[in-house]
């Protein structure tokens, strides 16, 4: 079984991983001390990700303008 994604479901990822970057934004504005470490974290791992799979789709020749 091969784990290995294709261009389209990258891209899905890669829309998915930007919507949630953005909750946590929206979600950052009443964290505490408490959550402040953690959503902090979780966002750059997102971000992470995001620039991996910005990496693979530029391997691929896909075209990042417009990427948001």
């Amino acid at each position: 079984m091969s784990t290995t994604q294709t261009d389209d479901e990258l891209w899905q990822t890669r829309v998915h991983h930007m919507g949630n970057l953005n909750l946590i934004r929206s979600a950052s504005k009443n964290w505490n001390e408490a959550t402040r470490g953690c959503g902090e974290h979780t966002q750059v791992n997102l971000m992470q990700q995001i620039d991996a799979l910005d990496d693979e789709l530029a391997m691929a020749g896909k075209s990042m303008a417009g990427a948001a």
